[in-house]
């Protein structure tokens, strides 16, 4: 599969993201196993490749429980708990702190994580929202672009600032994802 580079990340000096293409869970042809093991193998090719400090996925709620997002947090989870060639000690799952969800008025149904699991709070500036904002324009097929601007609002009153994160074995706590230490 071609590999899509995306726009640089505002703050962070790091590089922007490998998009891997893949068709939608809904649509995968039958036997679903082949599906997996490709995306597994290119995730391991890609992982080997670029060598990550840290790797970001989804949990097993996959955010709101969307099928795509759960397999997609899935493949990562294996690839990087089998000790793949280039995987790193950091994987972490991005969650909504059950506390703060009487902030969402969004339509999806978000997934609450006890704030405890949290242990990991990514400060994110204006730029970074901007540029959040930005790259949800591109999910214009699946949002007006009035939806688009409250979804970014909600999720900023969401955030309140920081973007938690959890650790797949629970232990590391701060604000630095390339710093952080077990307990």
């Amino acid at each position: 599969m071609p590999k899509k580079r995306g726009a640089p990340l505002v703050n962070w000096g790091i590089e922007p993201p490998v998009i891997l293409e893949f068709e939608e869970l809904g649509r995968v042809v039958k036997p679903p196993w082949d599906f997996l093991a490709r995306a597994e193998r290119e995730l391991r090719h890609l992982v080997a490749e670029t060598r990550p400090e840290v790797v970001v996925t989804f949990g097993p709620d996959g955010a709101y429980g969307h099928p795509d997002h759960c397999l997609a947090g899935d493949v990562v989870t294996r690839v990087v708990q089998s000790g793949a060639e280039g995987a790193p000690r950091q994987l972490l799952y991005f969650g909504f702190p059950k506390d703060q969800l009487s902030h969402w008025h969004g339509q999806e149904p978000l997934s609450a994580t006890e704030p405890s699991y949290l242990t990991v709070g990514v400060p994110y500036s204006k730029d970074d929202l901007l540029a959040f904002q930005k790259s949800l324009r591109r999910y214009k097929t699946q949002f007006l672009p009035e939806e688009i601007d409250a979804l970014s609002k909600q999720a900023d009153d969401l955030w309140g600032g920081r973007i938690y994160l959890r650790p797949w074995f629970g232990t590391e706590e701060g604000d630095d994802l390339f710093a952080l230490k077990d307990h």
